[in-house]
């Protein structure tokens, strides 16, 4: 069996690390909750004890992943309504800021259920670093009431790659 002890996040130059906090959910599964991420690139870290039955003593092991991961600067927020009516468009309001240099951002927004949504190409952040946008979506008219939908909205900048998304789920009610 194993015991998972640590799971770290490394910023790739090793000067910051994050630790992560463990749950144990079966012998197989681990739920790990990551308060933060780091602000530059990072690897993930894993460290823990082997149990083997023939061996007296646990063995201790370590595995990295291969690859850097890096997190988002730029974050997508909104505040919405949960309901939607068949046949009227719905306008949502949302906000995409950076804690990096602003810069142009491509948007693309869809649902999962090819309902009509019509949205701003592009959103340029300025010094301020923020922009708001809105994301106009229309159930058809003969949308059965209680559908469910989901909206994702996603931003990417155009010059480094940074991108984001965010997704919220309404229902179709008619009045």
């Amino acid at each position: 069996s194993v015991t998972v002890t640590d799971v770290l996040l490394v910023e790739a130059s090793g000067s910051a690390v994050v630790n992560g906090t463990i749950k144990s959910l079966s012998a197989t599964d681990f739920l790990v909750n990551i308060d933060r991420i780091p602000e530059w690139a990072f690897v993930v870290q894993l460290k823990g004890l082997l149990n083997d039955s023939t061996r007296s003593l646990a063995g201790q092991f370590q595995r990295q992943s291969p690859t850097q991961q890096q997190g988002s600067r730029v974050t997508i927020t909104a505040q919405p309504n949960n309901t939607i009516e068949p046949g009227i468009p719905f306008h949502l309001n949302f906000t995409l800021a950076t804690n990096a240099t602003g810069g142009s951002y491509t948007i693309r927004a869809r649902t999962d259920r090819s309902f009509n949504v019509s949205f701003p190409s592009s959103l340029n952040l300025g010094t301020e670093g923020s922009a708001e946008g809105t994301v106009t979506l229309t159930p058809p008219s003969d949308t059965a009431s209680g559908t469910d939908v989901t909206l994702t909205i996603e931003a990417e900048d155009s010059g480094t790659g940074d991108s984001n998304y965010m997704a919220l789920r309404f229902t179709v009610m008619t009045k």
